[in-house]
């Protein structure tokens, strides 16, 4: 699978993540006197949530980034714990925030010198 499809498989669930979380808790947090002041629990749900698919599934944006970016280094080499917890985060900040980070990498991809080839 290549990294651009990975990428849009992390939007959709990004996309999931913020749809279901404000399906199955937006409303009890509006509805129940008790919780109305807690409704800022509701982006830590979120987050949560998307941490625990983003190991489920193994969804590191840093090391797709690295991948699509062709950066040789080896902390980019391969999924991490800490990549995992940072693509959680991004993931449950929701797919706003990932389109916008996409968006500055397809820029600075297309500023990155190319390699040149060997003669």
């Amino acid at each position: 699978m290549n990294v651009i499809s990975l990428f849009g498989i992390t939007f959709i669930v990004a996309f999931f993540v913020e749809t279901l979380i404000e399906f199955i808790f937006g409303k009890l947090f509006d509805h129940i006197a008790f919780l109305t002041p807690h409704k800022w629990l509701q982006m830590y749900l979120a987050i949560a949530a998307a941490i625990g698919l983003a190991f489920f599934y193994r969804l590191d944006l840093l090391y797709f980034i690295g991948v699509y970016l062709e950066v040789d280094w080896q902390p980019f080499a391969d999924v991490s714990i800490v990549g995992l917890i940072i693509s959680g985060i991004a993931i449950g900040k929701g797919s706003n925030y990932l389109h916008d980070i996409i968006r500055f990498l397809i820029g600075l991809k297309h500023q990155l010198p190319k390699p040149e080839e060997p003669a």
